[in-house]
């Protein structure tokens, strides 16, 4: 399973994002912003970069910006998701906590639940409203707990997210060398951060890329031929391309219907919002 960057739309002067689940399963993602779990009733299943935690009623998740993570609730469960931009200038993005999972000691569920109910009534100040009671709970939260700050992990995250995009826009000629140059790493320590980033490796992913634009390519040019659809979309062989493209469409140029829809969950949203949730039921 790829892993993809998640961006989400947050409402005009919002600095949280903030939902209810009582049913809820999602793909491996990250996004920039940190994200607060709690779980209100029965348990969730919630992997944070590879480790797996059974999180029950009156446990929470911290799961710092940039890390790989995924939620599955059990049935006839509830659970309060909220992530943080930047509320009252708090740094909340450049840090990461000590204790992944931990107790709530600190009214966390009934606070998030005041901040969810004031973010759906959408009455008057609702913006400053929800922001006020985001920066009360950080604050306490960060007075409270062990954080440690995060700058290089961040700075890293936001490069990365920016070589993605670049990738996404120049595929054609964009290669491992040019990526590793780009991130300032050794070779072996791009690879190993690319894979822990995205779920695959550097080849496939730009692969992807490339297919991805030779199916759009194919739609709105028909006659387009399949020397040009290859060096366009940055393959030095016919039988790479070929090859490349079969196996990630199932489909040769030629047979490839004209309603296809090339199914890609690695690329970057460059700007485009981006959910992960595969199923979900709200409260």
């Amino acid at each position: 399973m790829l892993v993809r960057y998640e961006h989400r739309p947050f409402e005009t002067g919002c600095e949280v994002w903030i939902k209810k689940y009582r049913k809820l399963n999602n793909l491996p993602h990250w996004h920039s912003e940190a994200e607060l779990i709690t779980v209100t009733r029965g348990t969730a299943h919630i992997t944070v970069d590879g480790k797996s935690y059974p999180v029950s009623e009156g446990f929470c998740i911290f799961a710092a910006a940039g890390c790989v993570h995924t939620i599955l609730l059990e049935p006839e469960s509830s659970i309060l998701v909220a992530q943080f931009a930047r509320p009252g200038g708090i740094r909340i993005n450049s840090l990461q906590s000590e204790e992944v999972l931990f107790p709530d000691q600190y009214r966390i569920a009934e606070r998030m639940n005041a901040i969810y109910a004031e973010f759906r009534s959408a009455g008057p100040y609702m913006t400053e409203r929800v922001n006020a009671l985001s920066v009360l709970l950080l604050t306490d939260l960060l007075s409270a707990m062990p954080f440690t700050e995060s700058t290089a992990h961040r700075y890293g995250i936001e490069r990365f997210n920016s070589m993605l995009a670049y990738a996404a826009a120049h595929c054609e000629d964009f290669d491992y060398r040019a990526a590793v140059q780009y991130m300032y790493m050794s070779e072996g320590h791009f690879s190993r951060y690319f894979k822990a980033r995205t779920g695959t490796t550097f080849t496939r992913y730009m692969n992807a890329l490339r297919i991805s634009r030779a199916v759009d390519l194919l739609h709105r040019m028909p006659s387009i031929s399949v020397t040009d659809l290859a060096a366009q979309c940055g393959f030095n062989t016919l039988r790479s391309f070929n090859r490349v493209f079969k196996e990630m469409t199932g489909y040769t140029c030629t047979t490839l219907p004209e309603d296809y829809t090339f199914h890609i969950r690695s690329h970057p949203t460059n700007g485009i919002d981006f959910d992960p949730t595969l199923e979900y039921l709200e409260e």
